[in-house]
């Protein structure tokens, strides 16, 4: 094949505009086209078999009730909104009404601890909790020790204390113009760690690379999303929801409890053309398809894995099974994904993290701050600023509250990862162990 990589990566452009919203960008323009506003936004499915079916024009409607809502509780621009909920609707729903009125989504797996729940809403000044049965008794058990929260919505919880979400919504008109931010703005607060994270909404933006090129070119005609990686992670996020609804396509959403074989029943049911996993998800469903004879029956296009390298055996089966050649990706939770490949523009090296994404400022720094030589050891690190000046919009806003860990973060314009990796002659980038410090001989 041609190698299309550095032709890619030198005609690439950053356009940024200085006023984006999320919300209207993923969920409202859709919806106020008579063409778009139709098509399917969300497919839903529970672990009992209930299915569900949102356009973009339903989602709309139903994120400006919720944004009419959370304006009469108080929020404003700026504030933040936890969000403690399973793969649903509802969870898709407070996300495109907070990005619309300029609020911070703050989302919460509902597996956290009472303790890690409790110092993290905390530390955000958390305003307004939205939660489901999945974190009632997490929510509802503390409630004394979260002083910022000034009102509590509850999905599908009957309990004095929480504001039901089907009262609130029915009581709010279905229209709402959404605030005017910037692109810079902040949009998402992440705790993937003991530190908040501060997305900004221009984040999207700078996730598309990697989304577009590690799903073969993304879209093509009615694509078919599926991620089993849940939306309190970068990953769930910017590399599967909101880049799908950004071009308008489709995302299937479950509460399903991964890996089983349900998976491939649903693989074939809704004809998925697109999907995000986790190494180890995948891995875990390769032996499942070993042991449960699955057929190969599938619709895959693209198939993009984040984590771990994939051992060549599973990528093999994905070939085999899925019919599907599988592109890893690799980054930070600052960065989002900015390594990976892309195997219908350049070709796969096995075992490596693949080449820069467009867009992407790398270099492998040695203990001077210096890049190093190929097939020297470095610490992988992005720039503030791509090879023609421009500010990439992957990098993270900010540590929350943290400005003297976010300066540290950095070395000038480099963000220094903590990840040692070597380059080879032709710009593939390999897992490294970091050198020994020679200063402490």
């Amino acid at each position: 094949m041609v190698d299309q990589h550095q032709s890619l990566y030198d005609s690439f452009r950053w356009l940024v505009p200085t006023h984006f919203n999320m919300g209207q960008e993923c969920c409202h323009r859709w919806a106020n086209s008579s063409v778009d506003a139709r098509r399917i936004a969300l497919f839903y499915e529970t672990h009992t078999g209930t299915r569900e079916i949102w356009t973009y024009e339903r989602l709309s409607s139903t994120a400006n009730q919720l944004a009419n809502g959370l304006i009469r509780m108080g929020v404003r621009q700026g504030d933040r909104v936890a969000l403690i909920t399973a793969q649903r609707p509802e969870a898709l729903v407070a996300h495109i009404a907070c990005y619309s009125l300029g609020a911070v989504v703050v989302p919460f797996s509902p597996n956290n601890t009472t303790q890690a729940l409790e110092q993290r809403i905390r530390d955000a000044e958390a305003r307004v909790a939205i939660f489901d049965n999945s974190a009632a008794s997490l929510m509802l058990s503390k409630l004394s020790r979260y002083p910022s929260l000034k009102q509590l919505i509850g999905i599908d919880i009957q309990d004095d204390r929480v504001l039901h979400w089907r009262h609130l919504l029915l009581r709010q008109p279905n229209s709402f113009k959404a605030v005017v931010t910037r692109a810079s703005d902040p949009a998402i607060l992440l705790y993937e760690g003991a530190v908040g994270m501060l997305l900004s909404h221009s984040a999207l933006i700078g996730s598309l690379p990697a989304f577009v090129a590690s799903q073969n070119w993304f879209p093509h005609g009615a694509d078919v999303m599926w991620s089993p990686s849940e939306w309190f992670r970068s990953e769930g996020l910017l590399q599967a929801l909101l880049p799908t609804l950004y071009f308008g396509q489709s995302m299937i959403a479950t509460n399903e409890t991964y890996p089983n074989t349900k998976v491939f029943e649903m693989l074939q049911r809704y004809r998925v053309s697109s999907a995000c996993l986790p190494a180890e998800t995948l891995i875990a469903l390769s032996h499942l398809s070993l042991t449960h004879g699955i057929s190969s029956a599938f619709s895959l296009r693209s198939l993009a894995t984040t984590g771990n390298n994939l051992p060549e055996a599973v990528a093999e089966w994905c070939m085999q099974t899925l019919n599907v050649t599988p592109n890893e990706m690799f980054g930070t939770r600052e960065t989002g994904q900015i390594l990976g490949n892309s195997h219908s523009k350049w070709p796969i090296r096995a075992g490596s993290l693949g080449k820069p994404y467009p867009g992407h400022r790398l270099a492998l720094l040695g203990e001077t701050g210096m890049p190093v030589m190929p097939g020297e050891t470095g610490e992988l690190a992005l720039n503030r600023f791509d090879q023609h000046g421009h500010a990439d919009p992957a990098l993270f806003h900010s540590f929350w509250r943290q400005p003297e860990l976010t300066a540290q973060a950095f070395d000038g314009d480099w963000f220094r990862s903590g990840i040692y990796a070597r380059m080879d002659e032709d710009g593939y980038h390999w897992r490294a162990e970091r050198p020994s410090d020679s200063r402490a001989e």
